[in-house]
């Protein structure tokens, strides 16, 4: 039996191994089991499953799987690695057939004979067979090298098509369905398809970083030039990155098996970025989407918390988002064609306009980040508005801050409202007197019935809240508006033709929403605020990744659900899950917490 320590690096490498099979010399059934037992998959290179001994073609033993070609095994061995897994696999050649007489009588030979004896026995025949063998095998192993670069680089039949981190030919799917062949106890063969990676219902676009937070004991007095005492940590971060991550845990409680989640960022090719992946990997999150860009480094974010866990400052390096080629993303979403799209806003403008000239046939969901980078999105806006009359972006989820900016920049800066397909849009949503009265009496109700020292929601009239997002919502047909302890607005335009359960609606302040229905088009303007679930007291907060965490788990309901906007009962149950997720992560010291895995996204 074969015990060497070989066998236990091949149980612990993710390599390919080719070879000729077991010397015959050794206990070839044992070493087969113990290979089994190693968690190793043996796979026959041949039509049958029959399991060589170098120098004859059968062994007397049988193979679990067999291929006979090296696209099949480049394809395992890509699947191997996108899977992450840590083991290697065996493909184990048989001897040519046209060496296999010479074989035959070489096996004779060392049944009959101790090892230093072969030569002289079959008269010079082991050097000839043994240069046989190891011209197969280097010819298998170099084939099947091959076929892994084409599909890692892309050159199948010389045209390139952006996947996976890697450029593929986009006639060939790059793990195109192949046959495995699967041999059960009783000998029959039983043929299975290797699978295709799946195309990811959720893709998440933009930024993967490193977080290192700080978070201090004490009082932190801006006008002091000093340290604090505290506790450092360091963890995944970024916009995309945590959204991607709260999408995930959530489908993965989802009842449809076959949805998946796809971050798509660039890393640099430094040890951070080594890290991001592994760290990736760890949580179950594919990998396929993370980009090594040469010569770059990964972005990194610099926290500064209270003794609360509210961000006080930090220093943020994401040069690495904007120096990505648009046309690369854009590659990858040719592929996918998710349901649900989400671009952050740490993506250049240029990156951003793409995206929206792509006309994409699902929602867009654009998650700012801070005032600058949430402006981002403008830009894009501009120019997509005159050849549309719906709105360019189906979500966005800013913070009151955030809305205020990009109301700001929409207004003066990028002049969008004194476009005519701005004008229409407005007017066709027939806001009148009675919606201003609504308005008047839903500002006077309390932020939370069971939390009275918040005050009511005056703010959104005095600071203009809802007339800021109903003057955006030609541009962005759902605005989700982050409002911290305040709870959550969401300000959205619907089509009473296709919102029906909204249709039949009447506003009512008193219950926190407000629908209107223009006297002249199908359009309707739909109010609501999610009051503020409670929080447990005296528990350490974290606010950095709270909104990251509610956006990923609206993008999840709406992944399983694209209408759960579109009735009361389904809106208030996704907000209240979304709050859920929200506080979980509040209430951990994780960008996004663990127990989100937990929620239910129905």
């Amino acid at each position: 039996m074969d015990i060497s320590a070989d066998l236990h690096e091949l149980a612990r490498c993710p390599v390919g191994l080719v070879s000729a099979g077991v010397k015959s010399i050794l206990d070839i059934g044992r070493t087969l089991e113990y290979l089994e037992t190693l968690g190793v998959p043996v796979v026959s290179y041949a039509k049958s499953n029959d399991f060589p001994a170098f120098y004859t073609r059968k062994s007397g033993f049988k193979s679990p799987w067999s291929i006979d070609d090296p696209q099949a095994a480049a394809r395992i061995l890509y699947i191997q690695r996108q899977l992450g897994m840590s083991n290697g696999i065996l493909f184990a050649v048989p001897i040519p057939e046209k060496h296999e007489a010479d074989g035959t009588l070489l096996q004779e030979a060392i049944e009959t004979a101790l090892q230093d004896a072969v030569g002289e026995l079959t008269s010079g025949k082991s050097l000839e067979s043994n240069v046989a063998l190891v011209q197969n095998t280097a010819l298998v192993g170099g084939q099947i090298a091959v076929e892994y670069a084409k599909i890692a680089s892309g050159h199948q039949n010389g045209e390139d098509h952006f996947y996976s981190g890697f450029t593929m030919d986009s006639s060939s799917q790059i793990l195109q369905t192949s046959k495995l062949t699967e041999y059960g106890s009783g000998g029959a063969p039983r043929w299975h398809e290797i699978p295709s990676p799946r195309k990811a219902t959720v893709v998440i676009v933009g930024c993967a970083a490193m977080d290192i937070t700080s978070k201090a004991e004490a009082l932190i007095r801006p006008d002091q030039k000093s340290t604090y005492p505290g506790k450092v940590s360091v963890s995944l971060g970024g916009v995309a990155r945590n959204i991607a991550e709260a999408t995930h845990r959530i489908m993965s409680e989802s009842t449809e098996n076959d949805a998946s989640t796809l971050l798509v960022a660039p890393i640099g090719d430094d040890e951070f970025g080594k890290l991001i992946r592994s760290m990736t990997k760890s949580l179950g999150m594919r990998t396929d989407g993370l980009v090594p860009i040469d010569g770059w480094q990964s972005a990194v974010c610099n926290l500064l918390l209270d003794s609360h866990g509210e961000l006080q400052s930090g220093v943020s390096d994401m040069d690495l988002p904007h120096a990505w080629e648009t046309d690369r993303i854009l590659a990858i979403l040719r592929d996918h064609r998710p349901q649900l799209l989400a671009l952050d806003g740490n993506l250049s403008s240029d990156t951003l306009t793409s995206h929206c000239d792509r006309e994409f046939e699902d929602g867009y969901s654009n998650e700012p980040t801070s005032v600058v980078k949430s402006l981002r999105i403008l830009p894009a806006i501009t120019a997509n508005l005159p050849r549309s009359t719906r709105s360019v972006i189906s979500f966005v989820s800013p913070n009151l801050i955030e809305l205020a900016q990009m109301y700001q920049h929409a207004r003066n800066t990028s002049d969008l409202m004194s476009d005519e397909c701005w004008w229409n849009a407005i007017d066709s949503f027939g806001l009148g007197s009675q919606f201003r009265t609504d308005l008047a009496q839903l500002a006077r109700k309390k932020v939370s019935d069971t939390a009275p020292d918040l005050g009511t929601l005056s703010f959104i009239a005095d600071r203009g809240i809802v007339q800021m997002a109903v003057n955006l919502l030609p541009v962005f047909q759902h605005i989700m508006i982050k409002c911290g302890k305040l709870g959550v607005m969401v300000v959205m335009r619907q089509d009473r033709t296709e919102a029906s359960a909204w249709a039949t609606q009447r506003s009512n302040p008193h219950h926190r929403y407000i629908v209107t229905h223009s006297p002249t088009s199908d359009e309707m303007v739909v109010i609501q605020h999610f009051p503020p679930l409670q929080v447990t007291q005296n528990v350490a907060l974290n606010t950095t990744g709270a909104g990251d965490s509610l956006v990923g788990t609206l993008l999840a309901i709406l992944a399983q659900d694209a209408h759960a906007f579109s009735s009361p009962e389904t809106l208030s149950r996704a907000l209240d899950i979304a709050q859920q997720a929200a506080i979980l992560t509040l209430q951990s010291p994780y960008a996004v917490s663990p127990s989100l895995s937990s929620l239910k996204p129905t």
